[in-house]
């Protein structure tokens, strides 16, 4: 009886806490400055949250295709 008590009292200590984590508002994050020559967020229309909430990209992807043309031209100019 004791271990039912002491698991029940353990289980609404950790959904309380899970409750108080959903309730407190995060920190605040410095707005997203573009740095020189680079476009402005609202010419984009994107804003620091949305930046934020953007997936990080993964090394060794490109989001660039590039025509297959100018791919054989690259790797000839790259090899001679």
């Amino acid at each position: 009886m004791a271990r039912f008590l002491f698991s029940s009292l353990v289980l609404c200590l950790l959904a309380a806490l899970q409750v108080a984590a959903v309730a407190l508002p995060g920190p605040s994050l410095p707005e997203v400055i573009p740095g020189p020559g680079m476009p402005s967020l609202a010419s984009l229309n994107l804003t620091s949250a949305q930046i934020r909430a953007m997936p990080l990209p993964v090394e060794g992807k490109s989001s660039i295709t590039h025509p297959p043309s100018s791919i054989a031209v690259e790797r000839a100019v790259r090899d001679s």
